[in-house]
C-alpha cells in the first residue's frame, strides 16, 4: 500500500502517522484514566512530535468536546462522545489522510447525522482526504463522492454513490439475490 509514492504496510505507527495518515477504530479507545485533553495531547506527542495546546484547543472546539476536556475520557463520556474523541485524536496528529473505520455504527439517528455533518465540516475546514469504512448507505450516499465497494476482497464497483447503488453486482452482494 503506496501512501504518497511510500510504502507504508511495514512502518511502524508513528512513522505512519508522521507521513499523515490516521485512523479512527470502530469501537472507541480512549487512553484510560487520562482526560479528554490527555488523550489529544499523547496523540498530538506520538503523531507529530511535539504539542500545540491551541490546534487542540481548536480540535475539541470542533468536535464539542471543549466543555468535556477535563473528564475521565473512559469513564465520562457517552457513545457520541468517544466517537468524537476517536475523531479529535486522529486530527490532533495533523493527517492529510483520514481513515475513518465505521465511525457512526452505534448511534442513534440524530447523533449519527449530527456527527456527518462534522465530517463534511471536517473535510472542508481542515482539508483532510477522509476513507470511510461504512456499511450504512445513508452515511455513504451524504458524505462520498465517490464509492469503492469490495465483497470478499475483491473490488466489484468503484464510482458515484448512485452508479454504485445501482450496478447489478452491488445489488446482488447486499442482499444476497443470486438473480434467479
Amino acid at each position: 500500500m503506496l501512501f504518497n509514492g511510500v510504502d507504508v504496510l511495514r512502518k511502524p505507527l508513528y512513522a505512519r502517522a508522521r507521513m499523515g495518515i490516521a485512523r479512527t477504530f470502530q469501537i472507541p479507545q480512549p487512553m484510560h484514566e487520562l482526560t479528554v485533553r490527555e488523550n489529544l495531547l499523547v496523540a498530538q506527542r506520538f503523531g507529530t512530535g511535539s504539542v500545540d495546546p491551541a490546534r487542540l484547543d481548536e480540535i475539541l472546539d470542533f468536535v464539542w468536546l471543549s466543555e468535556k476536556a477535563d473528564r475521565n475520557a473512559a469513564t465520562e463520556l457517552a457513545l457520541t462522545e468517544l466517537k468524537a474523541l476517536e475523531v479529535a485524536k486522529a486530527l490532533a496528529t495533523r493527517p492529510k489522510l483520514l481513515l475513518l473505520d465505521e465511525v457512526l455504527a452505534g448511534l442513534e439517528t440524530s447523533g449519527k447525522r449530527q456527527f456527518m455533518q462534522m465530517l463534511s465540516d471536517l473535510h472542508r475546514r481542515f482539508g483532510i482526504g477522509i476513507l470511510i469504512i461504512e456499511h450504512d448507505i445513508e452515511t455513504i450516499s451524504t458524505l462520498c463522492q465517490r464509492v469503492c465497494v469490495l465483497n470478499f476482497g475483491k473490488l466489484i464497483a468503484d464510482g458515484t454513490p448512485q452508479a454504485v447503488f445501482n450496478d447489478p453486482e452491488v445489488i446482488r452482494s447486499y442482499t444476497g439475490d443470486g438473480g434467479a
